[in-house]
């Protein structure tokens, strides 16, 4: 599993406990990061291990570093989760896993594909094209 040594030793939380949420604390606990974690739906027998399951009020803003929020929590909204205030509040960083992601394969070349419709079937094209093009091994 990937270590990011920028966050040893920091205080981070994760917001949302899916299968990103999970993920994201996994690497974090990995790196040495002291971890809080919480998820407004999941009781805490889903905590991943070496973290710390407390409801985000209780989390000390003044020492967390950054906050990682699962894709399903809004961020600039009218709902805006209230976790997300806080942190802006406190000048807190605030990530999403993808973010995480990036920062596991600094030297990457990555392609990202997003929207509704067709992205199995441009991904399979692009597979087809760079692997033509011998950019993909």
């Amino acid at each position: 599993m990937k270590n990011i040594s920028y966050y040893n030793y920091k205080y981070v939380g994760v917001l949302g406990l899916g299968l990103s949420g999970n993920a994201a604390a996994r690497i974090l606990v990995n790196s040495k990061a002291i971890v809080f974690v919480f998820d407004d739906k999941k009781n805490k027998s889903l905590v991943p291990k070496k973290t710390t399951w407390l409801n985000y009020k209780d989390w000390n803003w003044g020492k967390i570093d950054t906050l990682f929020v699962s894709p399903g929590i809004p961020i600039n909204s009218k709902k805006t989760h209230p976790a997300i205030k806080i942190a802006k509040k406190n000048n807190v960083n605030i990530l999403n896993e993808i973010d995480l992601f990036f920062l596991t394969r600094p030297n990457a070349r990555i392609i990202g594909v997003t929207g509704t419709n067709g992205k199995s079937t441009t991904v399979a094209l692009l597979n087809h094209i760079l692997t033509l093009i011998k950019l993909i091994v």
